[in-house]
């Protein structure tokens, strides 16, 4: 009896011995590296001689008239990127809602340093592209828009639909029609931008 206890003794002493045989330590370690992203912000506010909204995106010029059937009316727009990225101009769009024989006689002139669009009023593009960058905090631009009919010298001058500017020259622009008389009409020029 005393030789199997041994015996036992004996294996169970050998078993425990090989327990951890071959293994062996290692250390280990990991790293991170976190790479945090914030979204800038693109604010880009207008001013001019005329009521602003509070938050600065919209302009609203006092009424002209009432006009003749011949007329010239400019106003500047100065615009300002006060974000903290750069804004890019995209879309130039030219609505008008009132009276449609006034709509159909006006023409419209937008400028710049060039012109991004002259013609009449209804033909006026809806999303037409334009290019250049407003710089973050701080960049500013302007553009100018003015309305017309008949003969009159406007910054685009001879009805050239895009290019250079054409100061002091007369447009060829016909004098409103009979049945524009008495009519009204809001002019909106909406210019989009991305960043």
């Amino acid at each position: 009896m005393f030789k199997k206890f041994v015996t036992l003794g004996g294996v169970g002493l050998a078993g425990l011995a090989l327990i951890g045989a071959g293994a062996t330590a290692t250390f280990t370690q990991s790293t991170t590296s976190n790479h945090p992203v914030q979204a800038g912000t693109m604010n880009v506010v207008l001013s001019g001689a005329g009521t602003l909204s509070t938050d600065q995106r919209t302009l609203t010029f006092a009424p002209l008239g009432p006009t003749g059937s011949s007329f010239v009316y400019a106003q500047l727009v100065n615009v300002k990127n006060v974000g903290d990225i750069p804004a890019n101009f995209v879309y130039e769009t030219l609505t008008a809602a009132g009276g449609s024989d006034l709509i159909a006689g006006l023409h419209v002139c937008i400028s710049s340093d060039n012109i991004l669009y002259n013609g009449p009023l209804s033909s006026a593009p809806v999303g037409q592209q334009l290019a250049g960058p407003l710089a973050a905090n701080g960049g500013t631009d302007k553009y100018t828009v003015t309305i017309y009919a008949g003969d009159q010298v406007t910054p685009c001058g001879t009805g050239v639909a895009m290019g250079a500017l054409q100061p002091g020259v007369t447009s060829p622009a016909p004098s409103l029609p009979n049945a524009a008389q008495g009519q009204s009409v809001t002019i909106g020029v909406r210019m989009d931008f991305e960043g």
